[in-house]
This record gives structure tokens, C-alpha cells and sequence, in this order.
């Protein structure tokens, strides 16, 4: 049985490059936040709108503070699935890196097993049957 690549949400070392990006990003972000907050003092509506605007600058500043902090991104990277028949186990592994990433107990559906495709030494008792049966049986 084919198993279909996925996207799952895994993480990815940041480059240097990447780092300094991200911070200063994080610090456009951070002054955007100060003036959105500082427009809160301009009547009821636009006091509401600059609030909203505030809160979505901090937001976005604390998700990229924590990636210059943890050098790492978190983001959706293709994955493929693999049947380990052994373990009876699927195996999903990064196709960027090939590093197994998770394993999990195959779902009814993909316990099917394709014939053509497994690893199964044939029974050698089955092959002297086929050999002692008589030609017109």
C-alpha cells in the first residue's frame, strides 16, 4: 500500500541570517505596538481599532522573539509515510532531512497489505505441494 505524503508542523533550525531577520522584524513590530498604543487616546472607535492593532503587534513579537530565542521556526514540512511491517507501525519521516519524526499505530484502512509490494519469502512446504500434485488433478 502507497502511503501519501503529509505536511505536519515541525521544526527548523533558523540560519544566522534568518536570526538577525527575525529581530529585527520583532523591533519594527515592537515600535508599530508603542504607536498603535499611543493612538488609543484618540476617541472611542479609533481607541478600539488602535487596541486591536496593539494586541496583534504583540502577538507577533512574542512569536518571533521566541524563534531569535529558540533559533528554531516552527512551520509545516512534508513529510512521508512509510509502513514498517515488522513493528507494524507507520513511520513518518521529514523528506527534507529523512529524519523520522513520529511513529504511530497504522489506522484500519492502511493494515491492508499489498502483496505485490511486501518483502514475504514465498513458503518453501507450498512449492512441494505444487511439485507432487499430478499433472491432471
Amino acid at each position: 500500500m502507497e502511503l501519501p505524503n503529509v505536511m505536519h508542523d515541525l521544526e527548523r533550525e533558523l540560519s544566522q541570517e534568518e536570526i538577525v531577520k527575525f529581530a529585527a522584524e520583532a523591533a519594527e513590530e515592537s515600535h508599530l505596538e508603542k504607536l498603535a498604543g499611543e493612538d488609543e487616546q484618540d476617541g472611542k472607535d479609533a481607541a478600539k481599532e488602535a487596541k486591536k492593532r496593539a494586541e496583534e503587534h504583540a502577538s507577533e513579537v512574542k512569536r518571533l522573539l521566541k524563534m531569535v530565542r529558540t533559533r528554531k521556526e516552527v512551520g509545516e514540512v512534508e513529510c512521508s509515510q512509510e509502513y514498517d511491517y515488522e513493528a507494524d507501525q507507520i513511520i513518518l519521516r521529514r523528506v527534507d532531512t529523512g529524519k523520522e519524526v513520529d511513529r504511530r499505530d497504522p489506522r484500519p484502512d492502511e493494515r491492508q497489505m499489498d502483496l505485490t509490494r511486501a518483502n514475504v519469502a514465498p513458503d518453501p512446504s507450498h512449492q512441494e505441494q505444487v511439485d507432487r500434485t499430478p499433472a491432471g488433478a
